[in-house]
């Protein structure tokens, strides 16, 4: 659960560097959840993905993300894919995920296992109110 806490920080400060970061104990919390796979290699994780909302057809996936000394040997697509399957399985007919298109890698990573840009999206940080 530390691992599951201390990569998505670090997904969020890459990711959405301007909103506020969870707490500890509510990563913790989501941890416990099970939403989230870790891909393993010779018994370490190195990447992780999950999914972040359901709806009756459908489900998307968040938080892929892996160490930068890892990135660039597949591991994003491979827990990505493994997301994807359990998603299948539970019997949903579609998988979904934003993915910011100024990063080629990720987006070549998606392409390769099946995903297609459907629409653009902007994301609009608001001004945080005092008080």
């Amino acid at each position: 659960m530390e691992q599951f806490a201390d990569w998505t920080i670090a997904f969020l400060h890459e990711a959405v560097p301007h909103n506020p970061i969870p707490s500890r104990e509510h990563l913790v919390q989501t941890a416990a959840e099970g939403q989230h796979q870790f891909w393993i290699v010779d018994g370490q994780p190195v990447s992780m993905a999950g999914i972040a909302r359901r709806t009756r057809h459908a489900a998307a996936i968040a938080g892929v993300y892996t160490p930068p000394g890892l990135r660039g040997r597949g591991y994003a697509g491979s827990v990505t894919a493994a997301v994807v399957e359990r998603i299948f399985a539970e019997g949903k007919t579609a998988a979904c995920l934003y993915s910011d298109l100024r990063n080629p890698f990720s987006n070549r990573c998606y392409a390769k296992i099946g995903f297609k840009p459907a629409c653009r999206s902007w994301h609009y940080p608001r001004a945080r109110v005092a008080g």
